[in-house]
């Protein structure tokens, strides 16, 4: 599900969350997604606000986003809040990525896990974005 109100659903206003990127910091791993317990990576996402609304709302100083990264374990282990970016104004841009969206984390816990992210300016109702995925495997 990319987001609430959902691409093409609404012509004044829509949200768009196309991608939860991870990277490996000291770039010394043959994949982003198999780190050390306890290394730091990065995590960010891609959102995209469009309709005849966007360009105005991404102006107000007063319209914030808040981004929240939760990691799942896949079997016994631990779940919850990996990171919180913002609240963050939008800064005029209908587009946000890494450079506004990023976070460096770590999980201490060897073992697998799924990521997921949600993106979320508050207000009745709410504007939501949501990316489910990838997978990643914590090793000691």
């Amino acid at each position: 599900m990319p987001g609430q109100p959902a691409p093409g659903s609404n012509p004044l206003l829509t949200i768009d969350c196309t991608q939860l990127n991870v990277v490996d910091l000291p770039g010394d791993l043959p994949s982003p997604l198999i780190h050390s317990a306890g290394q730091p990576f990065e995590v960010s996402t891609n959102f995209v606000l469009a309709q005849a609304l966007a360009p105005w709302i991404a102006s107000l100083p007063s319209v914030q986003y808040t981004v929240r990264y939760f990691f799942e374990s896949i079997g016994p282990g631990p779940n919850g809040v990996l990171a919180t970016v913002g609240p963050k104004p939008l800064g005029g841009l209908t587009t946000q990525g890494p450079a506004q969206t990023r976070a460096t984390v770590s999980l201490p816990t060897p073992g697998t896990y799924k990521l997921s992210v949600v993106v979320s300016f508050g207000g009745a109702p709410p504007i939501t974005g949501f990316f489910e995925g990838p997978m990643i495997e914590i090793f000691a």
